[in-house]
């Protein structure tokens, strides 16, 4: 028997197998693991837009309601309860709504002397709450069928400011605090004591 052909034979198969692994393990050693991006989730690359737009929605047939007269503690804010009517003959949607009652309005107040007539040039201070960045707060779509409302508390802060037993009365109206729906409240008297 001739062992050359055997051994010639043997040797050209360990060759290509000996390649082949090599080859294998040059096409998966060298590669290295990428990093997991936070917005990617599998295969699949989430786009988080850098900016939210909403639609811009017209008031009109909406109604933000307050009570004229408010009785109020000196020394402690006041929880004031608004409605949101929807008077019109269409659904009024809106997007952009946070969660947090406060965080959609703002507070126009000006206080009202208590030994002359106020006078009408004097100008509204303002109270917004700071949206706090992290963590962001969350939007809740408010959708309102034609005739119904929405109850919704408000925080008037500045009656906090006064000193216990103090009497002070102000003027006051309410606003939307958006981008998208804009409307304000009729002005209305809030008295401390």
């Amino acid at each position: 028997m001739d062992l050359s052909k055997h051994f010639f034979v043997r040797s050209a198969l360990s060759c290509s197998a000996a390649g082949l692994l090599a080859l294998a393990l040059g096409l998966t050693g060298c590669s290295s693991t990428p990093q997991i991006d936070e917005d990617s989730y599998g295969h699949v690359k989430l786009k988080r837009p850098e900016k939210i737009v909403y639609e811009q929605i017209s008031a009109a047939g909406c109604e933000l309601a307050v009570p004229l007269d408010v009785p109020a503690v000196a020394g402690t804010p006041l929880e004031l309860d608004v409605q949101l009517i929807n008077e019109s003959r269409r659904e009024l949607c809106i997007k952009e709504w946070y969660m947090i009652d406060q965080y959609n309005f703002a507070v126009y107040y000006r206080q009202v002397p208590a030994d002359r007539p106020l006078d009408k040039h004097t100008p509204f201070k303002s109270y917004k709450v700071a949206i706090p960045l992290k963590p962001l707060p969350r939007h809740a779509e408010l959708r309102l069928r034609p005739g119904n409302r929405a109850m919704l508390t408000v925080t008037l802060p500045f009656t906090g400011n006064l000193n216990p037993g103090e009497q002070a009365s102000f003027e006051v109206y309410l606003a939307t605090n958006l981008n998208t729906f804009k409307i304000k409240s009729k002005r209305f008297m809030v008295h401390a004591r």
